[in-house]
């Protein structure tokens, strides 16, 4: 169980500060514990509400700065994700993004990468599914190794964008 006042990494919404630990805010009879649960990338009244057992969505740690260090190392070599057939490309990257896996949204951010260069040399765009998920992907993934590693978002992405050499 997360306590009050510590962070959490939760599915898609990514690092979300533990503001509360306590009962229903929206059902007085409702006698489980609820985690109040504020999306670092969100706006500041931005609230989630959910059951401390709800097992459906990921709930972990952040990383701690030397896995933060580790994976940052470990970029170079990280494939892009694969999607076998275009239409599943949207659901491929929302897993990815609900997963709440470093390496996967390292993965997601690298096919959107090679994505856009292959688009861009037949005179396309990228989709709105491949720019929204890889906009929500870098959020969730540069706020949590900032936050662990007490630097910038911006420094983030500059570590990322040199480690994917792209």
């Amino acid at each position: 169980m997360f306590e009050k006042d510590t962070y959490m990494v939760y599915g898609s919404s990514g690092l979300c500060h533990v503001c509360e630990v306590g009962p229903s805010p929206l059902d007085p009879s409702d006698d489980r514990l609820y985690y109040a649960l504020h999306p670092v990338c969100a706006k500041p009244s931005s609230m989630i509400f959910t059951p401390v057992e709800n097992e459906t969505i990921v709930k972990r740690s952040p990383m701690n700065a030397a896995q933060a260090k580790a994976l940052l190392l470990a970029i170079p070599n990280i494939p892009a994700l694969s999607v076998e057939k275009e239409k599943q490309r949207r659901d491929v990257y929302r897993a990815a993004l609900r997963s709440a896996n470093p390496i996967r949204l390292v993965a997601l951010i690298r096919a959107v990468a090679e994505r856009r260069v292959e688009t861009a040399r037949i005179g396309r765009r990228l989709t709105d599914a491949d720019t929204d998920c890889e906009s929500k992907a870098k959020d969730n993934l540069f706020a949590e190794i900032a936050h662990v590693l007490s630097i910038s978002r911006e420094d983030v992405a500059a570590l990322v964008e040199r480690a994917l050499n792209m």
